[in-house]
């Protein structure tokens, strides 16, 4: 899974800690209990002893339970540089088995949750308050590492790749009802196009010479405008766009090349998966033909050789 960027979770040392208290009130109630049992303590003290270790009881009982929820609560998660691995569930994330991922928007703008999707439907939601905004830093500069130059190459050969973007109104509902459940069934309202001519929004087509893009680093702000009239495309934040800043990773990419080139550059040949497996199975079949075909010119060898050797056979005769 790459290198280890981050991880999460109790701390043996907390782990330790706690049972050290938790064995230590115990030994505190069976010792004052022994005492009280067999009599070593004075009459006018043993009431106060027995509350003591009443006391000692329920102090280990409480340390128990809080001992529980924190470890019930703080799931141990292994950030690596092409995954995530969570150790108690088994469960693995790899970033080439991701179909999409998004955010669940706070009041503020800023992150609530992180929903990752597998391909196989199965959706996974990650408290930012519990795996800390670093954890989507790296995580989102890993995803763009990794799939930034694919997504580029395609756009170049032509292909149109979308992404999600919260209309006005879920952004209002999200920051008022903001539950698990919406998150994860979350159906972007609107949807924007990256191509190789442009960005394509609201049925409109921006050519990449004519866009000016900008992003706030501090509070994830992003502001796509038409300069040739100031006219703003897109005006958002990335906690509001599938993927994040992943797209508009690309869209600075692809304007800053037509500013460099004159327009987007196609850098050799591309081949999607479809086409590459069509390719491969032509050449099998194609094999195949050729196989059967000199498995009966061989056949035909066999038959001429068994011929000869029987007239030969009639001759002597």
């Amino acid at each position: 899974m790459g290198q280890l960027r981050k991880k999460i979770g109790l701390k043996f040392s907390s782990i330790i800690g706690s049972w050290v208290l938790i064995v230590l009130f115990a030994f505190f109630a069976i010792v004052v209990q022994y005492l009280i049992f067999f009599k070593k303590l004075t009459t006018d003290v043993i009431n106060y002893a027995q509350y003591t270790v009443y006391l000692f009881i329920l102090v280990d009982i409480a340390l128990l339970v809080v001992f529980y929820v924190k470890f019930s609560i703080n799931i141990p998660i292994s950030l690596y540089e092409k995954g995530i691995f969570m150790k108690r569930k088994k469960t693995s994330i790899m970033y080439n088995e991701i179909a999409t991922y998004y955010f669940a928007p706070a009041s503020d703008n800023k992150m609530k949750s992180l929903i990752v999707e597998k391909m196989n439907q199965d959706k996974f939601v990650f408290d930012i308050s519990y795996v800390g905004e670093d954890f989507v830093d790296i995580f989102q500069k890993d995803y763009i590492a990794t799939f930034t130059n694919d997504v580029v190459e395609k756009v170049k050969h032509g292909f149109e790749v979308g992404f999600g973007i919260m209309s006005g109104r879920q952004q209002t509902v999200f920051k008022v009802f903001n539950t698990k459940g919406m998150a994860k069934n979350l159906t972007f309202a609107d949807e924007f196009y990256i191509c190789r001519d442009g960005l394509k929004y609201d049925d409109e087509l921006y050519k990449w010479n004519n866009i000016r893009a900008g992003y706030d680093i501090q509070t994830g702000n992003i502001e796509i405008v038409d300069i040739t009239d100031n006219q703003m495309i897109l005006n958002t934040y990335f906690t509001y766009v599938e993927k994040g800043e992943f797209p508009f990773n690309i869209i600075d990419i692809l304007v800053d090349e037509v500013k460099k080139n004159g327009g987007v550059v196609e850098e050799g040949s591309f081949e999607s998966e479809e086409e590459t497996s069509e390719v491969k199975n032509n050449d099998e079949g194609q094999a195949d033909v050729d196989n059967q075909e000199v498995q009966v010119q061989d056949l035909s060898q066999v038959d001429a050789r068994q011929e000869e050797d029987v007239e030969q056979e009639l001759i002597q005769n």
